[in-house]
Order: structure tokens, then sequence, then C-alpha cells
């Protein structure tokens, strides 16, 4: 019985270890899912670059107006008398 428990529990770690390995997929699979994750971020970098120019726009349009150069302001000229 002794010698037993040590054979299952050798035969229990094997199958636990043939279990838990599984197939690694192949270089079309592993290309098409990495294409795809980075697909994803670049859409996501996208929006994320859009929302922030959209926000610095914004803030420029109501914190600083666009100013006329000093040649196209009008001068003023003094009253006559």
């Amino acid at each position: 019985m002794r010698r037993a428990v040590p054979s299952v529990m050798l035969l229990l770690a094997a199958s636990a270890l043939l279990g838990a390995c599984e197939q690694e997929p192949d270089f079309d699979e592993q290309y098409d899912r990495t294409a795809e994750e980075i697909e994803a971020r670049a859409k996501q970098l996208d929006a994320d670059l859009a929302a922030q120019m959209k926000s610095v726009d914004a803030d420029i349009r109501v914190n600083r107006p666009l100013e006329t150069s000093p040649a196209a302001r009008p001068t003023a000229t003094p009253a006559k008398r």
C-alpha cells in the first residue's frame, strides 16, 4: 500500500502537467492575434489623440482667441477741433 501511494501521486502529477499544457498557436494564428491587438491599440490611440486635440482646440478658442496683427488693426486718428 505504501508503494502504491507514491505511484498514484506520480501518476496524478504527470496527468496534471499534461492537462495543463496546451498546444502553442502556430505562426499564422499568433500573427493574426498580434495584428488584431496592434490595430485595436492604434485605434484607441487615434481616439485618445483626437479627444485631446478637440479639447486643446476648444481651450484655444475660449481662452486665447486669435488676435489680428498690429498692422491689420485700425489706427486711432486724433479728432479734429
